[in-house]
């Protein structure tokens, strides 16, 4: 009896002791010390979660003495994934009071892209993090706020480096492989939920680039319940914007659904006069959930817009306009603003989402995507008649050769304010005094005669159709292993040709090779013998007409392993690529080698990475990863003269791509800081340019210039560091110190777009030479202060430089150099030399408010200021000329806006 009472005893005991040992804790804002109700607290291994109640406390019991625990805290919209790992002591642990940085609920803020906006509507946009980091990383989030004023890219690279996903569709486009981020601007309020896997650590959703990987979601049951109407002010690429969205969050029924629509708009141009913009946005996601195990997902998304364009001018014309950013790009119509080079662009995105729970260790998600649409971009062209540009290199004073006729027209330049504007009315005369007939017109018997166009109005057009699918699969085996993997399958049809847009007030054009005519070939230099002597009106294809067909399989997998101290992970990944061009002209110059399918060319490629974590403890981490993989060219780098032919470059390779990066890791309630070192080898790259050529030996003509053997070297080392000084008082400093240098020497050749004959351009000497176009030393520091009365202001100032001018290749062969110097002439090698830009500080401001009337209603509002200085001689990049004189053909310069804002007000109810 006794014995058995005391085993009663024994077994309460243990019991009671195993029910002691929970963790508990109090979860608060770290700016505003406000407790924090709903934030999911999971237990990683076992997937066991609480939430924490109305003052912020939780608790989590049954576990063993000396249990290693991770646990996760999340809030959808405001809270930022955050692990700790802690062990359990006999008797359980209270955390007690644990801070956590929100997204507030209470203060909304617009990010420095939304000011800038940069990413979205110039060709030689910088650093896209600004748009796409989510804020876990400490580097990342300094940079959206700090260092993107000069076109900061991170690490050198460009965007094809890191792929892009939308609810699981990958949308780097096959023909390039970057992302069109115009394709989905003005839908900020739906595409704030987004992680981002940078730099080359474990994925969570694909095996990533030598930059990681982003993804959004957009799920309507991913998006925070509201109703929210917006109006925003500025004065860069627009000037007005306004923006609505109503989300219903998931309902009792199991369904959710979210719709969006902006619209961005600037009449006469945002900071650079005569470059309009026009922006429309749409969105609609609609969810169902069948049970705890499937949930089905359909969204649909667009953005048509139509922007004008700004020119990019040499150091004169800048001078004699007193404006560095002087667009020769427009003119008066009627009074209006008309701006002969608009992008046009429309690509509207579908995805249909199913993810799927087998059990609480096993989920696959897979995405049905697909895109469509167009995207084009006009110009002016001209047959048989002057050069229309007001900046053409042959009106301005340094062309003169007299000496008082240059004097002339610099005082014209300066007086004239219209001097730099395109003379439409001129353009439309011309057009109507010129009478044409063409025999034997659209390959028939017929004279076609009125007025033939001098002047017209082109559009070059690309129209993609993607279709994507993709799965992936996740699954935990213990609290210790997880294997992720996906397959991937996406095809594509590019259609590239040029049209008509609009013949001035001129009957037709008509549509030959104006560069190549040759009256004894009478057929060479038509674009489609098919279809000689065609008379084409506006909507009719002129020039170039072909297709790319691009296929694109992928298979990955990774395993990783969480120990107590060490983390590991392993993953794989291999890819076939093939692409195909179909011609749809049958080119005068190439009739045998331009119309119908052409070859079908294939690329195997594979990719391994993996990385070690050691965590010191549960705040402090030293890590290294390391990258190595093949990647095919892109189409628009493997062919010679699309346009006219198919000529693919003889012997080209996937490229050869090589990465390591290491570092600290430091992650505490009040101090977070990140030192990274990173290389980065990438070998065979090809480049294709298009051009006028003037070199000698060539003769003047026009096509390819085709590079290869191009390899790079990236290294460097980013430092970022944000502590808060006090609750409310934040400091934050970042550094970025690269060399990213050009590591070989090209070879160039020259391919004419009348015969397939390739010429010998010879070696290009760029080895040595800066990566062009980014600064390479950039250092940024923020202060920030946080009001527990919901109110903000920062100041953020930054300095770039070790910022390099792309140089031509042509200029640096020695045909070229030969050219212009003897051999023993002093001044020899400074042709060889490249431009480096002055370095720079800027200095922004940011600062908001809100209101809140209810638990349903806030008022936001915000303002921010780029540049306050106003410095508007700040180079940001440029290029030296292809023509390869450098005294006709100076280089050109991008230049930063002087003082810039951005003010918003929003209402969520």
């Amino acid at each position: 009896m006794r014995i058995g009472i005391t085993l009663l005893i024994f077994v309460f005991c243990q019991l009671t002791a195993f029910a002691q040992n929970a963790i508990s804790g109090t979860v608060l804002n770290t700016t505003t010390g406000a407790a924090i109700e709903g934030v999911k607290v999971l237990d990683k291994a076992s997937l066991k979660s609480t939430l924490t109640d109305a003052v912020g406390h939780f608790s989590l019991e049954g576990y063993e003495a000396n249990t290693a625990v991770v646990l996760v805290f999340s809030k959808v919209g405001e809270l930022t994934r955050l692990e700790k790992e802690i062990t359990v002591p006999q008797g359980g642990i209270d955390l007690g009071n644990f801070g956590v940085d929100v997204v507030l609920e209470d203060i909304e803020t617009f990010t420095l892209n939304e000011l800038n906006n940069n990413t979205l509507e110039n060709d030689n946009s910088g650093d896209t993090y600004g748009l796409l980091s989510s804020g876990r990383d400490v580097f990342l989030n300094a940079v959206r706020y700090g260092v993107g004023g000069r076109r900061f890219r991170v690490r050198g690279m460009d965007s094809e480096n890191r792929i892009d996903y939308l609810n699981g569709m990958p949308i780097n486009k096959l023909h390039d492989g970057r992302t069109d981020y115009y394709d989905f601007g003005g839908l900020n309020d739906v595409l704030r939920r987004s992680d981002t896997d940078f730099g080359l650590g474990a994925g969570i959703f694909s095996f990533g680039g030598t930059m990681g990987s982003w993804s959004v979601d957009t799920r309507a049951s991913s998006q925070r319940k509201q109703k929210r109407i917006s109006y925003a002010a500025g004065n860069r690429s627009y000037r007005n914007r306004i923006m609505g969205v109503i989300s219903t969050g998931m309902m009792s029924n199991g369904l959710a659904m979210t719709v969006s629509a902006s619209h961005r708009w600037a009449l006469e141009g945002g900071y650079v006069m005569g470059a309009p913009y026009q922006s429309s946005s749409y969105f609609m996601s609609v969810d169902k959930k069948m049970n705890d195990k499937h949930l089905f997902s359909l969204m649909i998304l667009g953005s048509p817009s139509k922007s004008g364009r700004r020119s990019v001018n040499i150091a004169e014309v800048a001078t004699l306009a007193g404006d560095n950013f002087v667009n020769t790009k427009w003119g008066y119509q009627g009074g209006k603003v008309r701006n002969a080079e608009l992008n046009i662009n429309h690509q509207p995105i579908m995805t249909f989402r199913h993810d799927w729970t087998l059990s609480p260790a096993t989920t696959i998600s897979s995405t049905i995507g697909y895109q469509f649409g167009r995207s084009g971009r006009t110009r002016l062209n001209w047959q048989q008649a002057a050069d229309p540009r007001p900046d053409y290199y042959n009106y301005l004073p340094s062309a003169a050769r007299d000496s008082s006729v240059a004097a002339q027209l610099t005082d014209y330049y300066q007086h004239t304010p219209d001097a730099f504007q395109i003379d439409w009315a001129a353009l439309y005369e011309a057009n109507n005094n010129s009478y044409g007939e063409v025999a034997f017109a659209n390959g028939g018997d017929e004279t076609v005669r009125g007025k033939k166009a001098r002047y017209f109005i082109e559009e070059n057009r690309q129209d993609n159709l993607e279709r994507t699918f993709n799965t992936v699969l996740s699954h935990q085996f213990s609290d210790r292993w997880m294997l992720n993997g996906g397959l991937t399958y996406r095809n594509a049809n590019v259609h590239y040709f040029n049209t008509v847009k609009d013949l001035l007030g001129a009957d037709f054009v008509h549509d030959v090779d104006k560069f190549n005519i040759s009256y004894a070939n009478s057929s060479s230099f038509q674009p489609d013998v098919n279809v000689p002597n065609k008379t084409a009106v506006e909507g009719d294809i002129i020039s170039f007409d072909f297709n790319a067909k691009l296929k694109q399989a992928t298979i990955w997998s990774q395993l990783k392993y969480e120990g107590k101290r060490f983390d590991v992970f392993g993953s794989f990944q291999l890819s076939q690529n093939s692409m195909q061009r179909v011609g749809n002209m049958k080119n005068g110059h190439f009739p045998d080698n331009s119309f119908g399918e052409g070859t079908v060319h294939k690329f195997n490629n594979y990719g391994v990475k993996g990385g070690i974590t050691y965590k010191i403890n549960g705040r402090n981490y030293l890590y290294v990863n390391g990258y190595k993989a093949t990647r095919a060219p892109t189409f628009r780098n493997a062919y010679i003269g699309t346009r006219t032919q198919e000529q693919f470059i003889e012997g080209i390779k996937s490229e050869d791509l090589t990465s390591f990066e290491g570092g600290y890791v430091l992650n505490s309630p009040m101090l977070k800081a990140r030192v990274t070192g990173y290389y980065y080898k990438r070998k065979n790259q090809t480049d294709n340019r298009i051009f006028f050529s003037d070199l000698t030996g060539i003769d003047f003509q026009f096509g390819n210039l085709t590079l290869t053997g191009i390899d790079t070297r990236n290294v460097g080392t980013e430092i970022a560091v944000e502590g808060k000084l006090t609750p409310t008082i934040t400091l934050a400093g970042v550094a970025s110190i690269g060399q990213h240098l050009i590591v070989s020497r090209p070879d160039a050749t020259f391919t004419n777009d009348t015969e397939a004959k390739v010429t010998n351009v010879g070696t290009v000497y760029w080895e040595r030479y800066r990566v062009s176009n980014t600064p390479q030393r950039v250092f940024s520091a923020r202060l920030s202060y946080n009001s527990p009365k919901f109110w903000f202001v920062s100041f953020t100032g930054g300095y770039s430089d070790d910022l390099w001018l792309s140089a031509s290749p042509l200029r640096k062969t020695e045909v070229a150099v030969d050219r212009f110097t003897k051999r023993d002439n002093p001044e020899r090698m400074k042709l060889l030399e490249q431009e480096e830009l002055p370095g720079a500080f800027t200095l922004d401001f940011f600062g908001g408010k809100s209101f809140k009337f209810s638990h349903t209603r806030y008022l936001y509002l915000n303002l921010g200021m780029s540049n306050i200085l106003n410095n508007k001689n700040i180079r940001t990049g440029g290029f030296e000329q292809l023509r390869i004189d450098p005294q006709r053909f100076p280089n050109k310069y991008f230049y930063s806006y002087g003082l810039t804002y951005y003010a918003s007000v929003a209402l969520r109810f």
